[in-house]
């Protein structure tokens, strides 16, 4: 790991732009004025990658605590009907079109079961297929997973076979027993695996089917469907 062995060889702190740039912020108005703007557990701005169905993409600046649907509207609003919105990027989350009131703040995202994650704020319309969607990503877990510990290495694997089977509707047993395999083969990859890629790597898939009811997974089981995050994951 890098803060282990990273530039020449030497123990190496890694940080993204994001956080450098508000460095630079706190520095500039102080440490008091920074905290004051957001909220009380999520102080100040943060960069959301409005992308997808929207009709103006890019990256936008926001106070934390802003509703999603209020972020959605930065970006010119929804083209067409709203279907999902993935949160997070591929290691976050779906949520439907009736949780647009929620705020963007990781105090509410742990308590509502959703990720910020890289700010990826993704909306797609009715007009996307969601299970290829989450076969997508599935992938491309399966081509990131180092391959260092089985639980991700075998996982990811696993994984993207069954959502292959569901949607090609060549199923091993009922789909019932598709959806269950991929819950066990989550839950596997959440406990054991060594980092967090292959800790996150189900969450989007999980929450597709809990929450979307994609691959006619129960959407009343929503809470259930992706654990709350925990603050390593979310940053």
């Amino acid at each position: 790991f890098p803060v282990q062995r990273g530039l020449f060889g030497k123990p190496t702190g890694v940080n993204n732009v994001e956080t450098l740039i508000n460095v630079l912020e706190i520095l500039r108005i102080g440490g008091a004025a920074y905290a004051a703007i957001g909220t009380e557990g999520s102080a100040g701005p943060r960069l959301l990658c409005l992308s997808g169905s929207v009709m103006r993409p890019g990256v936008y600046e926001a106070d934390h605590g802003i509703t999603l649907g209020d972020a959605l509207e930065m970006a010119g609003g929804v083209d067409g009907e709203l279907k999902a919105v993935l949160l997070g990027g591929a290691a976050g989350g779906f949520v439907g079109p009736d949780r647009l009131d929620i705020p963007l703040t990781f105090e509410d995202a742990r308590a509502g079961g959703y990720t910020l994650g890289s700010g990826v704020v993704m909306a797609l319309n009715a007009t996307v297929d969601l299970a290829d969607l989450c076969l997508r990503i599935a992938r491309f877990f399966r081509d990131e997973s180092c391959g260092q510990c089985v639980p991700c290495r075998v996982g990811t694997v696993r994984q993207e076979e069954a959502l292959r089977r569901l949607v090609s509707g060549r199923t091993i047993g009922t789909r019932e027993q598709e959806i269950a395999l991929l819950d066990e083969v989550a839950q596997v990859m959440r406990d054991a695996s060594i980092c967090g890629l292959g800790q996150t790597a189900a969450n989007a898939i999980s929450s597709a089917i809990g929450a979307l009811g994609v691959f006619g997974g129960d959407a009343a089981d929503a809470a259930d469907a992706v654990p709350t995050p925990t603050e390593e994951q979310e940053s």
